[in-house]
């Protein structure tokens, strides 16, 4: 659960960093791209609910990228990222495909268990519910919001991250009915909101001009003087 919560927060800051094209160097993004590829390839060899309930999330993504994103406009909010994808590199497609791999490789590996499995089970299905409420999460938050910095994503993802620390909070009283990668991913949605709402947090008093791509800045400002 640890590692659930590390991973949301590092993956967090590698996306940010990703999406509004910090002038980062190479070399420390790396780094920080192959620890967060490290992080989820435990996870997910460790924990076959947290490798389901990731995969639901990254693949559902993935449909909104195809059918959803790609077809917007480039929106005020968001000029010098040239567009709105969620799988807008190559960590996502590892992350999916790799996810993939590990509940094969689980159930390959518990062949003579699944037989026995019951889905009236109570922890069953709340991890069917649980599969729905990180669907709801994350198709809503590409749909309403999908621009990578906005007012509107930073007071959407508070209002998201109070939710989930009620709900993570309650959960803990009913631990019996729960598998325990339940608690993983939902820690890791934290982990990823907390990366964000600081990121937004220290965007909104341009913190982080400085390094945003100078060449799409000066697309944005040549634009502004067109229209102007």
């Amino acid at each position: 659960m640890v590692l659930s919560f590390l991973f949301g927060i590092f993956l967090k800051i590698y996306d940010d960093i990703i999406d509004n094209k910090l002038n980062l160097n190479i070399y420390y993004v790396d780094i920080l791209k192959y620890f967060v590829i490290t992080l989820f390839s435990i996870i997910f060899y460790n924990d076959v609910i947290f490798a389901t309930l990731w995969f639901s999330m990254a693949f559902s993504s993935l449909l909104m990228d195809k059918y959803y994103t790609s077809k917007l406009d480039i929106s005020k909010d968001t000029n010098e990222q040239k567009d709105f994808t969620c799988h807008n590199d190559n960590v996502w497609v590892y992350s999916l495909k790799l996810s993939g791999i590990s509940i094969v490789y689980h159930i390959f590996m518990n062949l003579n268990k699944i037989k026995d499995i019951q889905l009236s089970d109570y922890k069953n299905i709340t991890f069917l519910v649980n599969i729905i409420i990180n669907l709801i999460i994350v198709i809503s938050d590409i749909y309403f919001t999908p621009e990578h910095a906005s007012d509107k994503k930073l007071y959407a993802r508070i209002v998201v991250f109070i939710l989930l620390s009620v709900f993570v909070y309650y959960m803990s009283s009913f631990s019996d009915y729960i598998y325990e990668g339940n608690y993983s991913i939902m820690l890791m949605n934290i982990g990823f909101l907390i990366g964000s709402i600081s990121f937004l947090t220290l965007d909104k008093f341009c913190v982080f001009n400085n390094l945003k791509n100078k060449e799409n800045n000066h697309e944005v400002t040549e634009e502004n003087k067109r229209k102007n």
